[in-house]
């Protein structure tokens, strides 16, 4: 089966190479590994997939799944979050044990049978032949958790999703996934025919949670919107995960499960499964895509209230040149934010300003950061083993300009933070600046970094022309006027959007409360105002003295 919107590269299909069982296991132990050293991973979704899983021998999966049901497990206990295992099939299979397993396994609390279903794409073969076989296998497995996945095609979006829930409903599904196209591998042609502007994507997705057949099932992305909205953490089914690790067969390690073969993301030096240092090499080599994750966006995305959930949108279309990605963008862009104010009808509120609050608290109560083992990446800078090596077990690091081993100051920085590093920004590294990089520091991205505050400010105030930077002193003008402090003289720019006085900019306040604003407040008391966003500053203001001041 070769479907045509695959992201698998097409010579892999004629690959017979299987993963053995030990470079299987082996990747349970190093997930392990991880977890200890990146302190801002907190919980690990698992899935399984080829290819097609059922191709392996039964025995192998007779033995791993409860093998691997058993290894998450014990795995959660170490994370805040509960992760699961989506095993993924096509369910065409003629090994009937394979039923027989899913059902043994079908109750299990981590256990989610993941399938797909998609009219446009071969899926099931030549004329549908094998689709009345896929619908008998998938009722008859009882399991707890059924998963069809569903991709947004021009037929999709063109479909009533009652005619799919009526189709699907009865054979027990529980959650649709519903999902954007990749234009990668296989797909690369099928995008260019397939791809529908977001406008249609997200009145599909709007249609879907009014359809009056929907019942008890939920679906993605709204389930995660509330789920993010409720909890305040990021959005990421969308792609914007902090890790997207693949292991191939041959216990290769990339960090984008959507790219293979010459779209694959990799490392300085590839990355095996039974690499001693791979924990550390996976959390350094990662930070180039998570650093993306966090950085990229869209004009549309600057100020959108949304953006700390949503992570400006489907990551693979953040990739996209902006003719490119424009051509799909009318009135919606690709996080869909008409079906987040969909799901904020729902009333979820999370309270991040205390959640911060209380992390700040127990972060002074944990002490400092030990300082006796200072390195310079001066000093590594033609010994990556050595590099890799040190950066696991030191405490502060003095940073160089430029590139190292292919990650940017910011990269680094981003792989700092994971491992809990102080780190020295060197004035000379701010004299030719990633100013995305200064934007992070005020948002709260690089809480570990240490620099010259005059000269970051500075740089500021120099780079108006940035729209995040000229944000940052919209927000500072907004404090000067809670103070009674002189306003900064900004040039009029009606290009940009303008600062909200709200918590979407909730770190720029704090950051610059510190730096700048911090004599001016008055003990612990704040007078009442009788504007909402002011009064949300002024008691910003009695929360960040407590914070500097009395604990």
């Amino acid at each position: 089966m070769k479907c045509k919107h695959c992201y698998i590269e097409p010579e892999l299909f004629k690959s017979k190479e299987r993963i053995t069982v030990e470079h299987y296991k082996k990747v349970f132990d190093q997930v392990e590994k991880l977890i200890d050293i990146d302190h801002r991973l907190k919980n690990i979704e698992w899935e399984v997939i080829g290819g097609e899983t059922t191709m392996m021998p039964f025995e192998f999966w007779e033995e791993l799944l409860p093998y691997t049901l058993e290894r998450i497990e014990g795995i959660n206990k170490r994370c805040e979050k509960k992760g699961s295992l989506n095993f993924l099939t096509n369910l065409i299979y003629k090994d009937k044990r394979y039923t027989d397993l899913f059902n043994q396994y079908g109750d299990h609390d981590l256990f989610c049978l993941y399938t797909s279903w998609e009219p446009d794409t071969n899926r099931f073969g030549h004329n549908n032949k094998m689709y009345p076989k896929f619908k008998e296998t998938l009722a008859s497995i009882h399991a707890k958790e059924k998963i069809l996945d569903i991709i947004l095609t021009k037929t999709v979006c063109d479909m009533e999703p009652e005619a799919i829930l009526e189709e699907f409903d009865p054979l027990g599904i529980t959650d649709y996934s519903i999902k954007q196209l990749s234009p990668y591998g296989s797909g690369k042609e099928f995008f260019k025919h397939n791809m529908v502007n977001f406008d249609k994507m997200s009145d599909f997705l709007t249609k879907f949670q009014y359809a009056k057949n929907r019942r008890n099932a939920t679906f993605t992305p709204l389930e995660e919107m509330y789920g993010a909205l409720s909890h305040g953490t990021a959005f990421q089914c969308n792609g914007n995960f902090k890790y997207d690790l693949s292991i191939e067969p041959n216990g290769l390690t990339h960090f984008n499960a959507n790219q293979t073969m010459g779209d694959m993301v990799g490392g300085f030096k590839p990355i095996f499964i039974d690499d001693e240092a791979w924990a550390t090499r996976v959390l350094f080599e990662n930070s180039g895509e998570e650093t993306k994750k966090l950085t990229l966006k869209r004009d549309a995305c600057v100020q959108c209230e949304y953006l700390r959930y949503c992570n400006a949108g489907w990551y693979h279309y953040k990739l996209l040149p902006e003719e490119e990605y424009m051509k799909f963008a009318q009135k919606e862009c690709s996080g869909f934010k008409k079906v987040w104010d969909l799901a904020k009808q729902a009333g979820f509120f999370y309270n991040f300003t205390e959640e911060n609050h209380l992390k700040i608290i127990q972060g002074k109560a944990g002490g400092q950061i030990e300082s006796s083992l200072v390195i310079s990446e001066r000093d590594f800078s033609d010994n990556y083993d050595a590099y890799i090596s040190k950066i696991g077990v030191v405490h502060e690091l003095v940073m160089k300009a430029g590139t190292l081993y292919g990650k940017s100051p910011l990269e680094r920085a981003i792989a700092y933070e994971s491992l809990n590093l102080r780190y020295q920004i060197p004035p000379f590294n701010l004299l030719l600046p990633d100013l995305d990089m200064i934007h992070h520091i005020f948002s709260g991205v690089l809480p570990n970094a240490k620099f010259d505050q005059a000269q970051v400010w500075s740089l500021v105030m120099s780079n108006l022309g940035h729209q995040d930077l000229r944000i940052v002193a919209e927000c500072y003008n907004y404090l000067a006027e809670l103070f009674h402090k002189p306003l900064l003289e900004l040039p009029k720019n009606s290009r940009f959007v303008p600062a909200y006085k709200d918590r979407r900019n909730e770190e720029v306040f704090k950051n610059l409360i510190r730096w700048k604003f911090i004599d001016s407040i008055d003990g612990v008391f704040i007078k009442e105002s009788s504007d909402q966003n002011t009064q949300y500053l002024a008691e910003l203001a009695r929360i960040v003295f407590i914070e500097e001041n009395v604990l």
